[in-house]
């Protein structure tokens, strides 16, 4: 099943700031639906990831915010940046929820609707999420991981056709979409993920990451290297379910190989505030995030 990208925003729920970007982004997707697209064409190059049952979307409280899970066909939704704003600069989107499941809307569609508003071409990855059956949940994980790569390197293929600097790819992600981005992200790239077709081979580093209230990879801290993009990370301190500690290890061993670094914690916001839909200080993350975009040179014209 392919889930549509398309849906309400009541303002009950959202942010002004997160209210404002979907409202002057709407004439833009307006014109026609986002892309989507196969991330593996002839499928998965392993058999880690298999679901006894269909892919389900669940609708949640709060307007715009679906759950999707069971996936094991993953998929690119493409919003392409509207023409007079483009700045080359696009972010993959890797939502989170645990890898059970994925917070689709909060975590995907409405940050690439927001991404737009500053001229960044946005994807939303539909990745694969774990299975309880065989095999075992470390094979899960890598299986999740490739397909996180392969999302790069799709990208990076179709720069051109997508109007993409290839030296302007990052990624973003969210709780679990974090680790996820985190791992993508930690400066060891493989030569190639999967083989048989001419994607495999595109260089698989993001240009720049942000990491929102991000799950922390067991092997970041010590496996970092120098060759890692340079990184944003936000966070709440009354978050429990991935504590801002998470972040300060992330920040830590970033500056420690040398790789450029900014961090932002917020006392308050809890776990999951996507863009800032229940308001407050922690809101204003969007914003900081694009002034740091610029300051990377990622949004010059």
């Amino acid at each position: 099943m392919l889930l549509s990208p398309r849906g309400t925003f009541p303002a009950s729920r959202f942010s002004f700031v997160s209210l404002f970007a979907v409202l002057l982004v709407a004439g833009s997707v307006a014109a026609g639906e986002p892309e989507i697209i196969p991330l593996w064409p002839a499928g998965p190059p392993d058999n880690a990831i298999v679901h006894a049952g269909a892919e389900t979307i669940t609708e949640r409280p709060g307007g715009r915010n679906r759950s999707i899970d069971r996936v094991s066909v993953p998929t690119l939704t493409v919003y392409p940046a509207p023409a007079g704003k483009a700045t080359g600069s696009a972010v993959v989107i890797f939502p989170g929820g645990g890898f059970t499941h994925l917070a689709i809307d909060k975590e995907g569609h409405n940050v690439a609707l927001w991404l737009n508003t500053v001229g960044v071409t946005a994807v939303v990855v539909k990745y694969r999420t774990r299975s309880d059956g065989p095999p075992d949940r470390a094979e899960q994980m890598k299986a999740i991981i490739s397909d996180g790569r392969r999302a790069v390197r799709l990208v990076r293929f179709n720069a051109e056709k997508w109007g993409i600097d290839p030296a302007r790819i990052g990624v973003m992600g969210f709780s679990a979409g974090g680790y996820l981005a985190a791992s993508v992200a930690s400066g060891a790239y493989p030569g190639k993920d999967g083989v048989g077709d001419p994607v495999a081979g595109v260089s698989c580093r993001p240009d720049f990451a942000g990491l929102i209230y991000p799950g922390l990879p067991p092997d970041f801290t010590t496996n970092v290297t120098k060759n890692a993009p340079p990184m944003f990370l936000v966070n709440a301190g009354d978050d429990t379910t991935t504590p801002a500690e998470n972040s300060i290890r992330i920040y830590r061993a970033l500056r420690s190989a040398g790789v450029r670094a900014e961090m932002h914690l917020f006392d308050n916001g809890g776990h999951g505030f996507g863009l800032g839909v229940r308001g407050g200080a922690v809101a204003g993350w969007s914003g900081l995030f694009t002034a740091w975009l610029k300051e990377i040179g990622m949004l010059s014209g």
